[in-house]
């Protein structure tokens, strides 16, 4: 009786190795936006998408949704310092992640995007600008208001 705590863990461990295997197999053409999106928990991300609505595989995906949601708002916060620090924020994506994503000051991360798509900054929406997802091949330059 007392082996059964760590049969459930093993299973668990099982099941999620075994989502994550499947996630990175059946990446759906679907997740990817045909036009820009703003970034958020629904159109960043590549683990945890493919859910087919049992618990287990409910609460893997909504592991991988907080780390992705955890990782923008820290994004926002390094903003808000990065903009009282320099008194603006930074010009745009390369910018953005020149001084924020790869100076360790900062430490920020960014979350993984499906295949196919790359990110874009815009410091002239919201309080903080707006991260968006592009699809490869378009621009912001492209996106209909």
């Amino acid at each position: 009786m007392k082996q059964s705590p760590f049969i459930a863990v093993g299973l668990m461990l099982i099941v999620t190795v075994g989502c994550n295997q499947k996630d990175a197999q059946n990446t759906k053409k679907s997740e990817i936006p045909t036009g820009p999106v703003k970034a958020n928990v629904d159109t960043v991300g590549t683990k945890g998408k493919n859910r087919d609505g049992g618990y287990l595989t409910t609460v893997v995906a909504e592991k991988y949704r907080v780390q992705d949601r955890v990782l923008l708002m820290m994004l926002d916060k390094n903003l808000s310092l990065y903009r009282a620090t320099n008194g603006r924020l930074p010009a745009d994506f390369d910018e953005l992640k020149r001084e924020l994503v790869d100076n360790p000051t900062y430490q920020s991360q960014l979350p993984e995007l499906p295949q196919g798509t790359h990110f874009e900054y815009n410091p002239g929406e919201g309080q903080f600008g707006t991260l968006w997802v592009v699809p490869d091949g378009q621009s912001l330059s492209n996106k209909k208001s």
